[in-house]
């Protein structure tokens, strides 16, 4: 993912983290995943469930995480912005080569 100008890495990661998964994930294994620690991830995804973008549900001591559809929506968003804001090839000033025949 390339180094966002607009929007905070850490916690976008988390989101398309559960979003790529296709498993139950747990908040261990997105920090694992994405590169930021226990209580970071946490706390940001606490926010998101009172924002009603995931979900969690409660496995023993493990709490699994999942997107609500308006998360859904979120996380295919910033796909599209950061597919945006990656740089793109530069045209070539060069001339295609001819074919030979």
């Amino acid at each position: 993912m390339p180094g966002s100008l607009l929007l905070k890495d850490k916690q976008a990661k988390l989101l398309l983290a559960i979003n790529d998964s296709s498993q139950d994930i747990s908040i261990s294994s997105l920090a694992r995943a994405t590169g930021t620690t226990y209580v970071h991830a946490s706390t940001f995804l606490s926010s998101c469930d009172a924002r009603g973008i995931v979900k969690n549900e409660q496995h023993g001591k493990t709490k699994i995480y999942r997107l609500t559809d308006k998360g859904k929506k979120i996380a295919d968003h910033l796909s599209e912005i950061y597919a945006l804001m990656s740089p793109s090839p530069q045209p070539s000033n060069a001339p295609a080569p001819k074919a030979q025949t």
